[in-house]
């Protein structure tokens, strides 16, 4: 799911971007705990991960379709920075702790507007990414909000985890170049100078080796080689043997007096 789940969290992540009260704010996946990690004065912030994902219905061997749930986690935070002076090496230095405060009126209120403006971006706003985030997605299963979790034992801190259970596109096949859903967020990521660096990991990723024909479908339905034999799509005889032998494009057949020639039709 690493490629669904990946394109999903960046466009959340830039579709929030500047859209809400956290300004560029956003982070993707950041790893200190939440109630380490902005570094502004009492500012709001978002972090976005992409956690659990199931796929249940599964066809066969197919590993990329099914019915498909992964789940995406906002926090929303609003954080303290406190400043104080310590003795180092060289004198005096200043010591930056950073950490979200035990929640009040004014901030549930900044938290609830945050919630708002998040759910309003990704669900409504016209702007490319928002709409290429709905495009990646069915349907969304289930939304929660919980409380965001501290240090502190019993105390309630600025601080909520938003969670978005969709169903996301099913990944993108083997053998081929990134097209429809993907090549559009993959060429959307081109224009944004952090990460256009990722485009081309991203894209021979998604290609892998060219593959023929007969491979690429092999591979979607997750058949072995005698399975993709029998069902004809491989081939025929000895030609199986080669990768790159072409599809069946005519059939001889040796008669007494004459070859029967017949050529696929025209189209």
């Amino acid at each position: 799911m690493a490629i669904a789940a990946l394109f999903l969290r960046l466009a959340t992540v830039l579709s929030l971007k500047g859209q809400t009260m956290a300004g560029d704010r956003v982070s993707d996946s950041a790893i200190l705990p939440v109630d380490q990690r902005i570094a502004d004065q009492r500012r709001p912030a978002l972090v976005v991960y992409t956690d659990d994902f199931a796929a249940d219905q599964v066809e066969g061997r197919d590993l990329l379709t099914g019915q498909r749930a992964l789940q995406i986690s906002i926090e929303i935070v609003v954080a303290d920075q406190v400043e104080r002076t310590v003795e180092g090496e060289g004198g005096p230095q200043t010591e930056i702790s950073v950490s979200i405060p035990e929640t009040d009126q004014g901030l549930e209120l900044q938290l609830d507007l945050l919630e708002r403006q998040v759910l309003r971006v990704l669900q409504a706003d016209g702007s490319p990414w928002p709409e290429l985030w709905r495009s990646m997605i069915g349907r969304v299963r289930k939304v929660e909000c919980q409380r965001g979790a501290g240090f502190k034992e019993g105390v309630r801190f600025a601080a909520r985890q938003l969670l978005l259970t969709v169903q996301p596109l099913p990944e993108p096949g083997f053998g081929r170049a990134a097209e429809g859903i993907w090549r559009r967020v993959l060429d959307a990521l081109q224009g944004e100078p952090d990460l256009q660096d990722l485009v081309p990991l991203l894209e021979a990723e998604i290609s892998g080796e060219a593959l023929p024909d007969w491979r690429v479908a092999q591979g979607l339905l997750g058949l072995t080689r005698e399975g993709v034999e029998g069902i004809g799509l491989a081939p025929p005889f000895d030609a199986a043997l080669s990768e790159d032998a072409p599809l069946l494009s005519r059939i001889t057949i040796a008669g007494d007096d004459a070859d029967r020639v017949i050529d696929p039709p025209e189209e």
